[in-house]
């Protein structure tokens, strides 16, 4: 069906599928589980942050995601997804994040900012992440 826009918005179905396994890995994160976490992504997954290199294939971010989580850990993390295209196999997801962090030797802070995920099924079906573009609302120091 297309949006107002006139580009395709993906099916209820894929919106609500998509929507549950970016929740599962927030409630993931917060329990600092980076294996399920890490499923989210496919495994040649590319992860492109502010001021990283990208980060290639789901070994290398379950790895980023255990050592940020030990500098760092996430106390509560909430995506709020937009807009969601469907393109067949796969889909892109437009949205926002909210996340509660506690570093090691400091007190909590918070991040926001705008994610750009972009979709494919799996040979079983699974939706995962095979791009994932992130930037932060807040200014660095």
């Amino acid at each position: 069906m297309p949006s107002k826009s006139g580009r395709p918005m993906a099916s209820e179905e894929v919106r609500v599928e998509v929507t549950r396994v970016l929740d599962e890995h927030g409630r993931a994160a917060e329990r600092l589980d980076v294996p399920a976490a890490a499923e989210m992504f496919a495994e040649d997954a590319r992860m492109m942050l502010p001021g990283m290199a990208t980060i290639e294939g789901r070994e290398r971010i379950a790895e980023l995601m255990a050592e940020a989580w030990q500098a760092v850990k996430p106390v509560r993390i909430q995506f709020s997804t937009e807009e969601v295209y469907g393109l067949g196999e796969m889909a892109v997801t437009v949205g926002s994040y909210h996340f509660v962090l506690h570093p090691a030797d400091a007190e909590p802070t918070e991040d926001k900012g705008r994610f750009m995920l972009l979709w494919a099924q799996d040979e079983v079906g699974a939706w995962r992440v095979v791009r994932d573009v992130t930037n932060s609302s807040i200014p660095s120091s």
